[in-house]
């Protein structure tokens, strides 16, 4: 008697490649931008996921306004967070007095994180 042996569907084949990939969470610079802001420190004070803490939180951040110590206000653009990340101290978050330290972040990794950014805003407002 022969053993049946199963074979996997093409879907579940698929969902595999899809995994293994990475899927659109890189893309969006999720997986990526996050790992980046994770292993540069940046987490250290946002938070792992975006939350904030010491530092301001990036969740539904992106596109948002926020208000600058010493009064004004901005939009949380594409131009912005890039400002804010190679530039700390340009433009200050209204109620935060720890000054972010200067990384040494290559613009790469500077689009990769606002794109995480990006993706926290994405999550908060689906």
């Amino acid at each position: 008697m022969r053993p049946s042996v199963r074979r996997p569907s093409l879907a579940a084949l698929a969902v595999l490649a899809f995994a293994a990939c990475g899927g659109d969470d890189d893309e969006a610079g999720g997986g990526e931008g996050r790992q980046i802001a994770i292993d540069a420190g940046c987490a250290g004070c946002h938070g792992a996921d975006g939350q904030g803490g010491i530092g301001p939180a990036w969740t539904g951040l992106f596109n948002s306004t926020v208000e600058l110590d010493g009064g004004g206000t901005l939009t949380a653009d594409d131009a912005y967070l890039q400002r804010a990340i190679n530039d700390p101290a340009a433009e200050i978050v209204a109620g935060f007095t720890v000054a972010m330290p200067v990384n040494q972040l290559t613009p790469e990794d500077v689009e990769a994180i606002v794109a995480y950014i990006r993706s926290l805003a994405e999550v908060e407002s689906g």
